[in-house]
């Protein structure tokens, strides 16, 4: 067994990219979200999620509609499980700074957790 005593887990946190690139159901998704989350904490792993696509799940992008509830939900779902943190990711990078910012202030408001910033620029 590994000694490490913290591990940062990616997945999915947009309905879209679960859907149709992952092809899982939005609650496979959140049951691997938790389940991992969960096996980790259960072997004294602290934990991080990194939402992968969670900017473009909660606001959109070219060709996924905005659904924040299910975005959020990811976040909620991590951290309802044990991670002891989230990590928004803009993966595709190129989000105006304040779309980033109220995105985040909206997970904030909603999971007692650290949450942190990922982007690719």
């Amino acid at each position: 067994a590994s000694k490490v005593p913290t591990a940062c887990i990616v997945c999915k946190g947009s309905s879209w990219q679960t859907t149709e690139i992952l092809g899982a159901s939005r609650e496979e998704n959140l049951e691997m979200i938790s389940s991992s989350v969960a096996f980790l904490v259960s072997q004294n792993v602290k934990v991080h999620v990194d939402l992968e696509h969670f900017y473009d799940g909660f606001l959109g992008a070219r060709s996924a509609p905005a659904d924040p509830d299910y975005a959020l939900q990811c976040a909620q779902t991590a951290v309802a499980a044990g991670a002891e943190a989230v990590v928004l990711c803009d993966t595709n990078g190129g989000r105006l700074p304040w779309d980033v910012a109220d995105a985040t202030a909206a997970v904030v408001a909603a999971v007692p957790s650290t949450v942190s910033v990922g982007d690719h620029r």
